[in-house]
């Protein structure tokens, strides 16, 4: 489990969708810090005159310390034996190397954020501000994907009824930079107590006999290899699946298959960037897509940003 992580909301029910996983990924007597960016409104232009109210800032601020309060209690209600703290954070940086810095401050071993907020601060949540996160973040980011047709209210009994993971998949190409998640992703899937399928994709203009790291391994040896090295840690069961295809559609679909009737339950764990050999296929837009499109969670990490 991740004994330190830091949570990200920005006022809105979906946001708060990624509280549960953080309680539930926390051991007891573990931290959790609710973080919130704090933005102040923009001054009013009228007729060529800025107009500002000193008064409407300071209201604002209010507001969100009391949103955090709110979001304390009731995570202390879910979990007691939890530490959960709030930070209403005010920075004048760009909002990705801020949480970057409170993730620095608080020790945090892991970031859980959703990416689809809808409340008056939910652009902290999209798009730009997760990819920040991602590309910066020294530690792992679980990104919470709220389902096509769920409620976007959450009510506290919510809070305590623990999330569900069946598997996580980890798609891997060979090279050290993608086995860098590895380490987070066996302590993602023992938290749950989940599978841990390790999937090799061979795009179809690739030698599938060949298509596995440096020493020219094919891509059944190569899992077979990294099976073994996982198959000694306790509450791993390592599962080698190989596909051919695209890697986002490949690893979107797999996702897809694993979790048929119990849509979300599948997570997938990857590293990003990556630069050697085959790891092309894991730069950016392999990790925006998965993202965007797989049915659970998605845990991702940037290992040379730490």
């Amino acid at each position: 489990m991740f004994p330190t992580l830091i949570t990200l909301v920005d006022g809105s029910p979906r946001a708060e969708r990624a509280i549960p996983w953080a309680l539930a990924l926390t051991p007891s007597s573990g931290t959790i810090t609710l973080v919130h960016v704090h933005v102040s409104p923009a001054p009013l232009v009228m007729e060529g005159v800025v107009v500002t109210d000193p008064t409407l800032d300071e209201t604002l601020r209010l507001s969100e310390n009391e949103y955090l309060t709110g979001l304390l209690a009731r995570a202390a209600a879910a979990a007691p034996s939890l530490r959960v703290t709030g930070l209403n954070l005010e920075t004048d940086e760009m909002l990705g190397d801020a949480v970057v810095h409170a993730i620095q401050e608080h020790n945090a071993e892991l970031v859980v954020m959703s990416t689809q907020g809808h409340g008056p601060w939910s652009r902290l949540l999209l798009g730009s501000v997760t990819d920040e996160t991602v590309r910066h973040s020294p530690v792992p980011v679980l990104v919470v994907r709220s389902p096509d047709g769920e409620s976007p209210t959450l009510t506290p009994t919510d809070w305590t009824q623990r999330p569900t993971l069946r598997h996580v998949v980890v798609p891997l190409d060979g090279t050290p930079f993608a086995e860098a998640i590895l380490p987070a992703a066996v302590r993602l899937a023992r938290a749950f107590s989940a599978d841990l399928g390790l999937l090799a994709v061979v795009e179809p203009s690739q030698d599938r006999e060949a298509a596995y790291g440096q020493s020219g391994a094919n891509a059944e040896a190569y899992l077979q290899h990294m099976a073994a090295r996982l198959q000694g840690q306790e509450g791993v069961t390592p599962l080698k699946i190989i596909r051919v295809g695209h890697p986002a559609d490949v690893i979107v679909s797999m996702a897809k298959e694993l979790g048929t009737g119990e849509p979300g339950t599948t997570a997938v764990a990857l590293a990003t960037h990556g630069r050697a050999g085959l790891s092309r296929w894991l730069h950016g837009s392999v990790a925006d897509a998965v993202v965007r499109f797989a049915p659970g969670p998605v845990l991702v990490y940037h290992p040379t940003a730490g």
